[in-house]
């Protein structure tokens, strides 16, 4: 998915609700994402301000997503654990989840969306993309969660967990006793499971979501 096509469903844009705000239609759009127009200067100038981004930014899949951190951040921390860029810019979508089954967190992250201002200078904030339906209706295929990873998690808080092995659970902290902790099933049809503390590698709270990415 190119920058223009993120920018677009992460401001709950159709292509044709951008058009009419570009004064263009929603053909011309749907080229511009499909790489079959070329996203010239003066394109990303009209659309920039539309998506709350800047033009590099929108230049960010032609011209190298390393070419919209030069010129939109200082220099990555060495130790920083994810590359791409800066958390003031983009933040990472790193895994799909699905209610009841384990899934991989990608060494690669699935794409890159414009960061929302609540999660504006959280360092290592991530997305989760919601797939299939054992979920709904608290999320539905397609939507977005987003994760703060320094925020404290407590009982009843919506997670994302991490466990040896890279496999991530979307889940409902319910708490730790005696090394071990459960998490419950955000879907009625799962019995809560209950994990060793020593094979979690970390725990991180869902702070938001967003219907369709």
């Amino acid at each position: 998915m190119n920058i223009l096509k993120n920018c677009r469903k992460s401001m709950g844009l159709t292509q044709h609700q951008l058009a009419e705000q570009a004064g263009t239609t929603q053909a011309q759009i749907q080229r511009l994402e499909q790489g079959e127009r070329r996203l010239t200067k003066e394109w990303a100038d009209r659309l920039a301000p539309i998506l709350g981004v800047t033009r590099e930014q929108l230049w960010g899949d032609e011209v190298s997503i390393e070419a919209v951190v030069a010129v939109n951040s200082p220099a990555i921390e060495p130790n920083r654990p994810l590359a791409g860029p800066d958390t003031r810019s983009f933040i990472p979508v790193k895994s799909a989840g699905r209610g009841g089954d384990d899934q991989p967190m990608f060494d690669e992250p699935l794409g890159y969306i414009p960061t929302p201002e609540f999660l504006m200078g959280v360092k290592g904030a991530y997305a989760i993309h919601m797939v299939g339906d054992s979920m709904s209706p608290r999320y539905e295929a397609g939507w977005l969660l987003y994760v703060h990873p320094h925020r404290r998690v407590v009982v009843g808080d919506d997670i994302v967990a991490l466990l040896k092995g890279d496999i991530v659970l979307v889940k409902v902290y319910s708490g730790e006793k005696n090394g071990v902790v459960t998490l419950s099933s955000i879907s009625p049809d799962h019995p809560p499971r209950k994990i060793k503390k020593a094979d979690i590698v970390s725990m991180h709270a869902v702070i938001a979501s967003k219907k369709e990415w």
